[in-house]
């Protein structure tokens, strides 16, 4: 039958489903569900119309979501994980949708942020998929946040007084490069709209996509001066054996490759992996989540 023929309600308890249709008719419950999509990052032209962009979303919802199949079909299976995950905290509460305008340094510094909904939106943008980056983000952020003022990771104050200390430490002006945190630059998508829908390298054990709630559990540890554990750090993506590394327990910056020349050599271990000739590191180095 026809989407115009089924609620979202009816869909979501079993009868009937939404799908793609060539020249099919208005549907209010496929309005709904475009709906829903956006809410969690997904843009889509909420105009109750089932075409291609739709369907796309769906199979992008199933495939981050590892439902079976991936058929861009949202029955009852489909539609009652996106309300899962629609409802979470991480997803009614922090996150939202915003435009570029509503984003930016100048917003960040005149206190327009929660600090919870401002710290996950620059975790996430920082890294969208891998969790272990993220947690070297957090880290960073909070070390620069202990060194205070006089550490210079941070605006003054007095300059911002409408600002947290956290909005003063990822909105720093750092003179021609620009803001501590390239993030938080009106043009950032990813921090102004952040696909929440997107997994990562998520086990999907809690039913939520967890690129984007690892990022809220790590900025309300931020917030809540919450211990984030520290194994060692990465390096594109590789684990490198902590004895060849130099001690980062207050680093205020990533760590860039620099720092480790003439420190990668034969013998060294890659993910467990010896490597058998020296090797040049390339990208940055972030702490890693025990």
């Amino acid at each position: 039958m026809a989407n115009s023929s089924y609620t979202y309600t009816q869909v979501l308890n079993g009868t009937g489903k939404f799908q793609m249709e060539t020249n099919g008719a208005y549907s209010g419950g496929v309005k709904t569900l475009q709906q829903r999509l956006n809410s969690i990052g997904y843009d889509i032209s909420a105009d109750g119309y089932f075409g291609s962009g739709t369907e796309k979303a769906v199979k992008a919802f199933q495939t981050e979501c590892s439902l079976v199949p991936v058929d861009g079909i949202a029955g009852k299976g489909t539609l009652t994980k996106l309300e899962q995950v629609r409802l979470s905290k991480c997803f009614n509460t922090y996150g939202y949708p915003l435009t570029s305008t509503d984003w930016g340094r100048d917003n960040i510094l005149n206190g327009n942020f929660d600090d919870i909904d401002l710290l996950a939106r620059v975790i996430y943008a920082e890294n969208t998929s891998d969790q272990d980056d993220q947690k070297g983000v957090a880290i960073v952020i909070r070390n620069r946040k202990n060194a205070g003022e006089s550490g210079g990771y941070m605006e003054k104050s007095g300059a911002f007084p409408d600002a947290s200390v956290w909005a003063r430490v990822v909105a720093k002006h750092t003179g021609s490069a620009g803001v501590q945190y390239g993030t938080t630059n009106a043009s950032c998508k990813n921090a102004y709209a952040p696909q929440r829908g997107y997994t990562g390298d998520d086990d999907n054990s809690d039913g939520v996509a967890d690129a984007w709630a690892n990022a809220v559990d790590l900025a309300t540890k931020l917030k809540n001066g919450t211990t984030i554990t520290v194994r060692g750090y990465k390096v594109n993506g590789l684990t490198v054996d902590t004895s060849t590394l130099v001690s980062v327990t207050n680093q205020k910056n990533q760590i860039s490759s620099t720092h480790y020349k003439n420190k990668c050599k034969a013998g060294d271990k890659f993910s467990g992996t010896v490597i058998s000739t020296a090797k040049t590191l390339t990208g940055n180095v972030f702490c890693t989540y025990a």
